[in-house]
């Protein structure tokens, strides 16, 4: 019985640690997402920033991420209201059927087959969540993709540690805000 119940304390008490995957508010003036009332909002390293005009992307994004952290990233780019349509790969493989390019788009879990998409249907953006190690750190980085080309335009990351949205997730959904912003 005692280790049942300390099992479950440590359950509690890492439950506490881990941050809630709540859709953060856009605040409509500034673009960004705020804080809950007595948090404090984490900082978002900037990898890669690459000045381009995005109203040919503006329609469309693509986004993907690991089972844990894809419902929130698609509902968090969606509250953003910047692109017409956010897409999963469901929503892809429609596409690829509507427009009859089965031929053209043989596989859409490749940058190679996301190359084929853009290329045969239109121009669009992938934005994806994804876990990243270097320097035995662990980071969550959100990463915005041409898929024509495969070139990566955006980057930014926090430490996976973090206990809170407000420190892992809000910044880097910020500072893409901030680079579609700049970029528009």
């Amino acid at each position: 019985m005692n280790k049942l119940l300390a099992s479950l304390l440590v359950a509690i008490s890492l439950s506490g640690c881990m941050p809630e995957l709540k859709v953060g508010k856009v605040e409509p003036n500034s673009g960004l997402i705020q804080p809950a009332q007595g948090r404090k909002l984490g900082q978002a390293e900037i990898i890669k920033k690459t000045s381009l005009p995005l109203t040919p992307y503006k329609d469309t994004a693509f986004f993907s991420s690991n089972q844990y952290y894809f419902q929130y990233g698609f509902d968090q780019l969606k509250a953003f209201n910047y692109f017409n349509q956010v897409l999963n790969y469901s929503d892809l493989e429609k596409i690829v059927i509507a427009n009859n390019l089965q031929d053209k788009v043989i596989n859409l879990d490749s940058q190679i087959g996301l190359s084929r998409l853009a290329n045969n249907y239109k121009p669009f953006l992938w934005i994806r969540l994804s876990p990243k190690s270097e320097n035995n750190k662990q980071y969550l980085a959100l990463i915005v993709t041409n898929p024509t080309n495969a070139e990566d335009l955006f980057e930014a990351r926090t430490l996976q540690n973090a206990d809170t949205d407000e420190q892992l997730l809000y910044p880097l959904f910020n500072e893409l805000s901030l680079w579609i912003k700049a970029n528009q």
